[in-house]
């Protein structure tokens, strides 16, 4: 068996480029034991051709999607003794599923917070030929894909009671949140499609919108458009400066010429 220790890992490579036949689903089968994680990406080709690189272009030819949980060891067990079969599935990010109840009452000064929250991330294989490239658009008239479906579902919760008296009080909360809880979907947009903002071809949908700079963006935004399409207020208007934009305009203290160069790495003299 292979081992792996410390910040080891280990890298498996399937290369499917050779079926023939149309593919709908991937899986990985793997016996593991101990403190282990395990991730999983997709390569896949740029290039609208196909097939593998013959001409020493890998970094235009190739890409990946990010790393994958896939699972993960319960706790730090070093002793062998969660030998276990694990079969692994491939597919992108379709749907995020989130729902839950929360309580909030007051008896008598005895005050209960309680909130459960069941997330569900729901992915799908793209069927197809192995190695084949990407579409160079979105191609009009595809029937209902038929790629193999799968889940990942767990939850997060917290539960804080306090009671104050004259001279005296208390005040405790238990709480969890599950490996597998991301209140965000992860989508893959094709490399051509300019406007939403993404890094790696994935954009990220965000259930939960925070607001720490306290503008009137939220701190992550699909769009980053502030007034219009392609009519941009300011570089990054949904970005984040606590404490670094005294004047609120959106716009980090530290950059205010938006030349991407921070304004202390520029010339001091006839700095614009």
């Amino acid at each position: 068996p292979l081992q792996a220790n410390g910040n080891e890992c280990i890298v498996c490579l399937y290369d499917l480029a050779s079926i023939t036949e149309t593919l709908r689903s991937v899986e990985a089968v793997t016996t593991v034991a101990n403190d282990y994680r395990i991730q999983t990406a997709m390569i896949y080709t740029l290039d609208p051709k196909g097939g593998h690189d013959t001409a020493g272009k890998n970094s235009t030819w190739y890409d990946s999607t990010y790393w994958r949980i896939a699972a993960q060891c319960e706790g730090n067990v070093k002793d062998g003794s969660n030998v276990t079969t694990l079969t692994l599935d491939f597919g992108f990010e379709v749907a995020n599923v989130i729902y839950g109840i929360d309580a909030d009452f007051n008896y008598r000064g005895f005050r209960i917070k309680a909130e459960f929250v069941n997330n569900i991330h729901n992915y799908m294989f793209a069927d197809g030929l192995a190695g084949t490239g990407k579409p160079t658009n979105i191609v009009p008239g595809l029937p209902p894909r038929k790629g193999h479906r799968f889940k990942l579902t767990d939850n997060a919760y917290y539960i804080t009671a306090e009671k104050d008296w004259s001279h005296f009080g208390f005040a405790g909360e238990i709480f969890k949140m599950g490996k597998n809880y991301r209140p965000y979907m992860d989508i893959f947009f094709a490399p051509n499609y300019k406007e939403v903002m993404r890094r790696n071809n994935t954009a990220r949908i965000s259930t939960v919108e925070d607001n720490d700079d306290d503008d009137q963006y939220p701190d992550q935004m699909l769009l980053q458009r502030a007034m219009g399409g392609r009519i941009r207020s300011s570089d990054d208007p949904d970005g984040v400066y606590p404490g670094n934009d005294m004047d609120n305009d959106g716009i980090a203290d530290t950059n205010k010429n938006l030349n991407r160069i921070p304004d202390y790495d520029e010339p001091f003299y006839m700095f614009d």
